[in-house]
């Protein structure tokens, strides 16, 4: 997604840049030539965290385990809830194409969430590896 926000380039606790510029998701989290990125940042924190003993290796690897997720989301290497949701809604045999989403769809929809979460459905384009 090429859609931009407003982020500041260094948002730390005593920053003293307090400037700021558009800039894509992608580039906020992970980086940019202006800016290191919030979860790059807090990977380097959990990387120095155990290696100064505060935390687990455990801890370290399952916080750098859901920063690889995020950053699958924002590449678009895995899909969103939202647009996973919206592709299963317009390529419903229900569908009228008509913005309506109607009893069967939703219902289909609650049966397909459930079954996702209940681990009965696998999603590789939505969930990867943390099926």
């Amino acid at each position: 997604c090429e859609q931009k926000f407003y982020f500041r380039h260094d948002f730390s606790k005593d920053a003293t840049d307090k400037s700021f510029s558009e800039m894509t998701l992608l580039e906020a989290m992970f980086g940019s030539d202006k800016t290191a990125g919030l979860l790059t940042k807090c990977s380097e924190f959990v990387t120095k965290a155990y290696e100064k003993k505060e935390c687990t290796l455990r801890t370290k690897n399952k916080l750098l385990e859901y920063i690889a997720f995020m950053q699958m989301r924002c590449t678009g290497e895995l899909l969103t809830d939202a647009t996973f949701l919206r592709r299963f809604v317009a390529s419903h045999p229900a569908y009228q194409k008509d913005s309506v989403v109607s009893e069967e769809i939703a219902h289909d929809v609650s049966v397909l969430i459930a079954n996702i979460a209940n681990g009965e459905v696998r999603v590789p384009q939505l969930l990867g590896l943390w099926q």
